[in-house]
């Protein structure tokens, strides 16, 4: 879904791709509330393209369409999805990746010179797909989920068909590395890039003598760290 109000933080790269030049499509399965994007982000939503999947015909047929078009990059992505399927049978008959072929149909009309992802769930599942069937260049960006398991998870693989992968995190880029070993320039290819707001919009003016005040704005969630923060908070109550 896009616009997501917890997706703030890609506004703001794609407001940064939009700055340098580049034209940037997004594409989603199903367009958010208007006003999920707030302030300087209005513009975004002009951006917006929308896939319908439609019913099982409508699959079956875009399906169809890529098996027979394309034989070689449908029987290679679905060779290399069932090395990691729970079940037999065609992986790519699976609900969790079916939509993949309305996917590359509709981006297969916007004609991209690259697709990115965020989220090594079913978002970079179905990139990844797209992106085989059509042989568009692809990359994404992991963030805690990268430690998460998921469905058709193939971090190797993705590695080593991506331009680029980034990682929020040092732990991230270190696991994923360690997934994608023996991928030919893997470390290079893994990019750490934190997460953090402009200092010029958002300055510390403390005054002298106040006390120190931290503060994590996230939800419940044990991926976020929460009781790292409170001992971390400890650790320097006890340092003084």
């Amino acid at each position: 879904r896009f616009p997501w109000y917890p997706l703030t933080f890609v506004y703001h790269e794609i407001r940064a791709l939009l700055e340098a030049g580049h034209d940037v499509r997004i594409v989603t399965f199903e367009r958010g509330r208007r006003e999920d994007l707030h302030g300087d982000f209005d513009d975004l939503w002009n951006r917006i393209h929308v896939v319908s999947p439609r019913g099982l015909a409508r699959k079956l047929f875009w399906q169809a369409y890529f098996r027979l078009r394309r034989p070689g990059r449908y029987a290679e992505l679905r060779n290399r999805l069932s090395a990691h399927a729970s079940s037999p049978g065609d992986p790519l008959r699976s609900p969790y990746l079916f939509d993949a072929f309305a996917l590359a149909a509709f981006l297969r009309r916007l004609a991209p010179a690259y697709l990115h992802s965020h989220f090594t769930f079913r978002d970079t599942s179905l990139t990844h797909a797209s992106a085989s069937l059509l042989g568009i260049p692809f990359g994404f960006t992991s963030h805690a989920d990268a430690f998460v398991d998921a469905p058709f998870k193939m971090l190797r693989e993705w590695v080593e068909d991506s331009l680029a992968v980034f990682a929020s995190t040092r732990e991230a880029r270190k696991y994923i590395i360690g997934k994608a070993d023996g991928v030919p320039d893997a470390e290079r290819k893994i990019v750490f890039k934190p997460g953090g707001v402009d200092l010029e919009r958002f300055r510390l003016r403390p005054d002298p003598g106040d006390p120190t005040r931290l503060a994590a704005i996230c939800r419940f969630d044990p991926k976020k760290g929460l009781i790292e923060f409170a001992r971390a908070c400890r650790e320097l109550l006890r340092r003084g």
